[in-house]
């Protein structure tokens, strides 16, 4: 699990001592819990994992500071009851598609990513974090309505879309659900993926029925489109932050 909470500093005298926390937030991660695994596989048994935290650049100017605190919570299967019956398994963590502008280009060299079932398998996840960010001549990718996300997994399709975009309030309807009101300027405006504050739900996708026979090969490809086709911004391209990855767990003790 990973907490957190962030406090804003906002632009009111440092003397008044007053700050206003965020709601913390606890994501579920178990299922990237295969990146630890690797980390200590791949460098000889090196505890030490790095975990980066990435903000766009206007956050941390002028009086709008923000300060995210973040926490790691790990639970071993022991402490959690264990899978049962004897049974535990071995996580691989496979990076698939990045981040790119949300242009004409946006698809172009995206390759698909073909790997072969391995033995044993016991599950196959396809997880993604999705947003949209910018303003381009239609408001992409940030509050345009019409973005759309697919996976094709051997030729089996998955779409993602965000319909609270390009809403006057889908974003004070999220209150609920952690978006911070009554902030400056235009948090309350739908967006894609994602509203201020609120943590930012993973897309999981179980393919563990579609994946062929253990050794065989299989194919995760992936598009982002605008109303149905390639986007065709005129100025000012916006981005589709995107951070996706295949998870395979495979049998590792008694079945």
């Amino acid at each position: 699990e990973l907490g957190r909470p962030q406090v804003r500093a906002r632009d009111r005298p440092v003397d008044d001592a007053v700050q206003e926390e965020g709601g913390a937030v606890v994501t579920d991660v178990s299922v990237m819990k295969g990146a630890l695994v690797q980390n200590l596989t791949s460098n000889g048994g090196d505890p030490t994992c790095d975990f980066r935290m990435r903000s766009v650049t206007w956050a941390a100017t002028g009086d709008h500071f923000w300060y995210p605190k973040l926490t790691l919570h790990l639970h071993s299967q022991a402490e959690e009851g264990g899978r049962g019956n004897g049974i535990s398994t071995e996580p691989t963590v496979i990076s698939l598609f990045d981040s790119k502008t949300f242009d004409r280009h946006f698809n172009d060299d995206r390759l698909p990513f073909i790997f072969r079932t391995p033995e044993k398998l016991f599950s196959a996840h396809v997880r993604a974090l999705i947003t949209g960010h910018g303003f381009d001549n239609n408001g992409c990718a940030e509050f345009c309505a019409g973005i759309t996300n697919h996976f094709v997994v051997n030729g089996q399709e998955f779409m993602l879309d965000f319909p609270l975009a390009g809403t006057q309030l889908g974003c004070t309807e999220q209150v609920v659900n952690g978006s911070e009101p009554n902030e400056h300027g235009t948090w309350f405006f739908g967006r894609n993926g994602w509203c201020d504050g609120q943590d930012v739900r993973p897309w999981t996708i179980d393919i563990s029925t579609l994946l062929k026979a253990p050794g065989d090969v299989n194919i995760i490809e992936y598009a982002g489109l605008y109303q149905g086709d390639t986007p065709d911004p005129t100025s000012n391209p916006g981005q589709i932050i995107l951070s996706s990855y295949l998870v395979l767990e495979t049998f590792s003790g008694t079945r």
